[in-house]
């Protein structure tokens, strides 16, 4: 039942991340163009010999050592977006396909799919204890959430029981 509202929240998600992405690249881009116009005024300000060369070789060093900073922060938002579809994807496909999957497994399967989804078991008596990975533990946490949004207390690790 949770999986149609959280892949609404999930598309919702999308759209924010998306415009979050998109805002960061314009705004390094900006500032990444504003360090390629001052390398220009620099070459115009040699070639007029308004500068010298020792203080058009730093200069030069220093702007294209920021647009290498820039353009490695360019490269990590774009590692990141894919990450975050390439994650969303996975969670929600198996979310969908969980019990089918574990179902038709073999025991081995069973315990990858298991160790995927949980961490620190722990068996007191009969009483199974677990606690959830990221980011099976946030879908827990909205579970008692409308359209499935984690709230405040989303550091918490929600702990499993058998």
């Amino acid at each position: 039942d949770r999986i149609e509202e959280l892949t609404k929240a999930l598309k919702s998600t999308a759209i924010s991340e998306n415009k979050f992405h998109q805002q960061n690249m314009d705004a390094l881009r900006k500032s990444y163009d504003k360090y390629e116009s001052r390398l220009s005024k620099l070459i115009d300000a040699k070639v007029d010999s308004s500068i010298t060369s020792e203080e058009y070789d730093k200069k030069v060093n220093e702007y294209k050592s920021e647009q290498n900073e820039i353009l490695g922060q360019m490269q990590a938002h774009s590692d990141a977006d894919k990450d975050f579809y390439l994650t969303a994807n996975k969670v929600f496909s198996l979310a969908q396909r969980a019990a089918e999957i574990f179902d038709s497994s073999e025991v081995h399967e069973k315990r990858q799919l298991l160790s995927f989804v949980v961490q620190n078991c722990r068996l007191s008596g009969q009483k199974l204890s677990f606690d959830l990975r990221e980011p099976f533990n946030l879908i827990v946490q909205t579970m008692d959430q409308p359209i499935g949004l984690a709230g405040s207390d989303s550091n918490r690790q929600p702990t499993g029981y058998m």
